[in-house]
């Protein structure tokens, strides 16, 4: 019946593998694929109730078809969204790794190492104004402001570096307002005391 290619039937569900994406099927896959579907699916229907109650061999091809095509395509989809998801992923650390500022440069370990004195500056915010030292923080605000404009100015620019530099500076810039508040603080009280 599959193989007398000018039965309806033929045509038929040749024309529903070929919308279902089988472009190559002949005659014998259409009869082969049926001869399976039938066993693992436990047979026709027989007036018993023995087996899955579809009317004729044509309904068990394009439930088959239609079933394996849509596994098939879901499983490729869900296969192709992780496998981009991995690439992009890939690519993006792949492109970090050998950019121009990459971890492969100094232009990374530089930032990286100057966050120290971020932490450092920061750990000392909490400390008494009397332990600053003018002479330093008015160095670190220097060198700060120089690197900033280095980072800037360099190709490529380096905005980690940037960055680390202008936190840097700021801290730094709030240490020496403390520094300064601290030693007016400690003149006008000098100035009291002498006036007594």
């Amino acid at each position: 019946m599959w193989c007398d290619e000018a039965s309806k039937e033929y045509i038929w569900l040749k024309s529903l593998m070929n919308e279902l994406g089988f472009d190559n099927a002949d005659c014998r896959t259409i009869e082969a694929g049926e001869d399976r579907w039938k066993e693992e699916s436990g047979g026709y229907v027989d007036k018993a109730g023995g087996g899955p109650k579809v009317e004729s061999l044509l309904n068990y091809g394009e439930l088959a078809l239609i079933g394996k095509r849509w596994t098939y395509a879901t499983n490729k989809v869900e296969e192709g969204q992780r496998y981009a998801k991995e690439q992009l992923l890939m690519a993006s650390f792949r492109a970090f790794l050998n950019s121009p500022v990459g971890p492969k440069t100094t232009h990374f370990w530089g930032p990286v190492s100057n966050m120290g004195f971020i932490l450092a500056g920061l750990v000392d915010t909490q400390k008494p104004p009397e332990l600053i030292s003018g002479n330093m923080t008015t160095v670190m605000c220097i060198y700060s402001g120089l690197f900033m404009r280095f980072a800037w100015m360099i190709r490529p620019r380096n905005y980690m570096l940037l960055g680390t530099h202008v936190c840097n500076e700021t801290v730094q810039l709030y240490q020496l307002q403390r520094w300064v508040r601290n030693q007016s603080y400690l003149k006008s009280e000098e100035t009291v005391e002498e006036k007594q």
